[in-house]
């Protein structure tokens, strides 16, 4: 089956024809494609303001935001993740030479439960939570978090434009506009933060321009956003509303026309439904990993939660995770949970 006929995981969206081409025409008028060109400055200016009050610095991807965040922050060298983290937020880390400590899940799949959190006896430098469109982070393990000393760093970039977003609540906030976001650039990531000081070593850290001040964050790496993604970010922020209703309306298509014994995994009617996951009843005699070869074969892609095991390999030598580690709810969901597609490619004959 051609890639053209696929139906793909993702979100895909996409600006109007005429707005696009209005943006990048402006673009090559101004002949200002990066380093802190006008759009960047003013996505900037905008994003914090409008997502909690905070500083806001745009990054490259989301990798080198988290690099750039675990530097500036000082985080601190052990750093806790839920074992389901995004493989950027595990590069990221990783690069910016923390040592990343891989715990078990709760029952929602998402975050870090608070058993494994307490069972972890080394200083930890900061906790990750992830902000995903079926349900916020526990108070219990924001609590038990922000028990532990260390910062609290949220994930935001499965949550954008949901009603779940607490980023108050932390000191680092990621989000990621990849292209499987309800907003995607094809790259690009901002981090908000409660913390001026640490929002200037952000900016520090991002640019290597010689006319910069005396940095204090090193390395120093061309970590900014050029002015497309930053385009089509702005772009993205003005449709929200129409594609929060466009996905919440596939959502419920999904509702209605899954078959007997597969049902939608924490359905909140507030939610962007930026994702689209299925749990499958006891009745469903094959595995999430045997539904999504049979997807494939048929032409639609279809995803798992992450395997524990693979995310320690990509880590490597920045993994501290003990050898005996055990992800229990982890390995079990894995069995029992499927990802479907949802976005700007789909329509309800797709689902």
């Amino acid at each position: 089956m051609s890639s053209r006929s696929r139906i793909l995981l993702g979100q895909h969206h996409a600006p109007q024809w005429d707005d696009f081409v209005a943006d990048f025409q402006a673009i090559v008028n101004r002949s200002y494609y990066a380093n802190n060109g006008p759009l960047v400055r003013e996505l900037d200016a905008r994003f914090g303001r409008e997502h909690g009050g905070m500083e806001s610095v745009a990054m490259a991807n989301a990798t080198v935001a988290t690099m750039g965040a675990a530097r500036a922050a000082q985080m601190g060298e052990f750093v806790a993740v839920p074992a389901t983290a995004s493989r950027a937020l595990l590069q990221g880390l990783a690069l910016g030479l923390r040592q990343v400590v891989l715990l078990d899940v709760d029952e929602t799949g998402e975050n870090i439960s608070v058993e494994a959190l307490a069972a972890e006896d080394r200083p930890l430098g900061a906790v990750c939570v992830v902000c995903c469109p079926h349900a916020s982070p526990p108070a219990a393990l924001l609590a038990a978090a922000r028990a532990r000393g260390g910062l609290l760093v949220m994930d935001a970039s499965r949550g954008l434009a949901c009603d779940t977003i607490l980023q108050p609540a932390a000191d680092i906030t990621i989000f990621d506009f990849s292209d499987e976001r309800i907003i995607g650039a094809g790259q690009g990531a901002i981090v908000t933060t409660r913390h001026a000081e640490t929002a200037d070593r952000l900016r520090d850290v991002r640019s290597f321009h010689a006319s910069c001040a005396a940095s204090r964050v090193r390395p120093r790496i061309n970590g900014k956003m050029a002015e497309a993604p930053a385009a089509l970010i702005l772009r993205g922020l003005a449709e929200l509303n129409w594609r929060v209703g466009h996905n919440q309306a596939l959502r419920l298509r999904y509702a209605t026309e899954l078959p007997a014994g597969l049902q939608l995994c924490n359905l909140s009617p507030k939610s962007s439904a930026a994702e689209v996951w299925v749990e499958l009843g006891p009745k469903v005699d094959r595995s999430a990993e045997e539904l999504s070869v049979r997807l494939a074969e048929l032409g639609i892609e279809s995803g798992l939660l992450p395997d524990p095991q693979h995310q320690l390999a990509r880590l490597g030598s920045h993994s501290a995770t003990p050898a005996n580690a055990r992800f229990g709810q982890v390995e079990r969901l894995r069995k029992r949970r499927l990802q479907l597609p949802i976005g700007g490619r789909m329509g309800p004959a797709e689902v």
